[in-house]
């Protein structure tokens, strides 16, 4: 519905993306200007593009905020009817709301209240989801944390893509790569 493309980083610590750090720093080389938390507590949000093309969301692992979406995206692609709901919606309020974003997110937020509540009850009720390594219902490993990216583990049980979730400087470089070449794939 919008013409912005969203990237999600998850990092276990958000100091290295506060301004001035070497993640702040690596993905402003790369045309993104910090945003700081806008609002969403436990996210640093960046943006790169005139207009804006391109939205990177930098998530610490296990934040609120972070196994919302989580939860929402396994939703949605498990229930085809919710998905296609939710795009409609985003189409017509995007007509409708061109040049009001925040009318756009208002219009969009009583049924997300209501699919991230569904989304919460479905995964409880899941067997099949809650089996693996990675506890969607509170967005954490169970037992030791693999020592490699996670992405695997979350993309095979919630079909989400996810960039990083590793600390230490090089995966800060990794993700601001990472970052890098999606932005030039699309």
């Amino acid at each position: 519905a919008k013409p912005v493309i969203d990237i999600c980083v998850v990092v276990k610590s958000l100091e290295p993306w506060q301004p001035g750090c070497e993640g702040a720093l690596a993905l402003r080389r790369l045309g993104y200007d910090f945003r700081g938390e806008s609002g969403v507590p436990d996210r640093i949000y960046f943006r790169r593009g005139c207009p804006v093309k391109y939205h990177v969301h930098v998530q610490r692992l296990g934040s609120p905020n972070y196994v919302k979406q989580l939860r929402l995206k396994a939703y949605l692609l498990h229930h085809e009817h919710e998905r296609n709901f939710y795009g409609q919606l985003k189409v017509v309020l995007a007509q409708a709301f061109k040049d009001n974003r925040q009318g756009y997110r208002d219009s969009k937020d009583p049924f997300l209240r209501q699919c991230h509540s569904r989304a919460h009850a479905w995964l409880l009720s899941c067997e099949e989801l809650n089996k693996g390594p990675f506890d969607l219902t509170v967005g954490v490993f169970r037992g030791p944390e693999p020592q490699a990216s996670v992405s695997s583990a979350l993309s095979e049980e919630s079909g989400c893509s996810v960039i990083s979730a590793v600390s230490g400087s090089s995966a800060v470089s990794r993700s601001c790569k990472y970052v890098a070449e999606y932005a030039a794939e699309q």
